[in-house]
């Protein structure tokens, strides 16, 4: 049974670990296509946010004899690749940037759904802690906000 709870919390936390990998991979791409500066600043943002997840799920790894492997999240790798269908099929500017905020906010709120699932399945050293959520909040209201998205 114990053996069975750690595999499944391994698996969890891979998962997790593989989506917030491959999405703080996109970001880049998505910032050099942005057109708005405080969209751009609010993707900034969220990769600094992604890189302490990361660490944070490394820890989690580690703490249950884990390690990150060569597990793929297949959803978020399916997110990702439609975006990058959006980022090529339009020129930057205000259409493209209000195409990044929806990608970005599902991209958040899919990795953040990711590591709750993992919590939730008794995996107590994953953290999501009010601040961290209450960040990512922040995070997408900014990108909603950014200079120049959804105006004509």
């Amino acid at each position: 049974m114990a053996d069975d709870l750690t595999k499944m919390m391994t698996e969890q936390l891979r998962d997790a670990y593989s989506a917030e990998k491959q999405a703080l991979r996109a970001m880049p791409k998505m910032m050099k296509k942005a057109s708005a500066q405080a969209l751009k600043d609010a993707i900034q943002k969220h990769i600094d946010q992604t890189e302490g997840q990361i660490e944070r799920l490394d820890r989690a790894l580690e703490a249950v004899g884990g390690k990150p492997g060569r597990k793929i999240c297949e959803g978020m790798r399916g997110i990702i690749e439609e975006g990058q269908s959006e980022l090529e099929d339009h020129d930057k500017g205000p259409m493209l940037d209000a195409l990044i905020v929806a990608g970005s906010s599902l991209v958040v709120n899919s990795g953040v759904r990711l590591v709750e699932r993992a919590r939730r399945r008794s995996i107590p050293l994953i953290i999501i802690d009010r601040e961290f959520r209450a960040s990512h909040d922040r995070i997408i209201a900014a990108l909603a906000r950014a200079e120049g998205v959804g105006r004509d």
